[in-house]
């Protein structure tokens, strides 16, 4: 719903582990000439579902809050990561542009925070 809604076009991926995955969902940092800086959004927290589902190359999914429930953020798993499955809320696999998310992973980053800019310009959901 928040993809077809526009919430992440023109996000940024803000945290990017050389380890393991690469999150989305700051919301401040999208551009200031960004039409959802003037939009409303309903943002709610959600009961996070369980799954069995494995943390592996590809996967994305909600992250989990400490009082179990999800919101907006989410993260793609770079390299596979038994240690998270169970804790977080898998929704969906990128099956197309594996490169891409490599070339992600990859990037120069201060801490975890990517030295340049990296924007999701639009997400469609398939």
């Amino acid at each position: 719903q928040y993809a077809r809604a526009g919430l992440y076009d023109g996000a940024t991926f803000f945290r990017v582990s050389q380890n393991y995955f690469l999150e989305v969902g700051y919301l401040g940092d999208w551009p200031q000439d960004s039409p959802n800086r003037k939009r409303q959004f309903s943002l709610w927290p959600i009961h996070a579902e369980k799954s069995d589902v494995k943390q592996e190359r590809g996967v994305v999914s909600m992250r989990q809050s400490a009082d179990g429930t999800t919101s907006w953020y989410f993260f793609v798993i770079s390299k596979d990561n038994p240690a998270l499955e169970g804790k977080h809320v898998p929704f969906a696999k990128v099956v197309e542009g594996l490169d891409v998310i490599d070339k992600i992973a990859d990037a120069e980053v201060e801490g975890d925070k990517p030295k340049q800019r990296i924007e999701i310009k639009r997400i469609t959901v398939q």
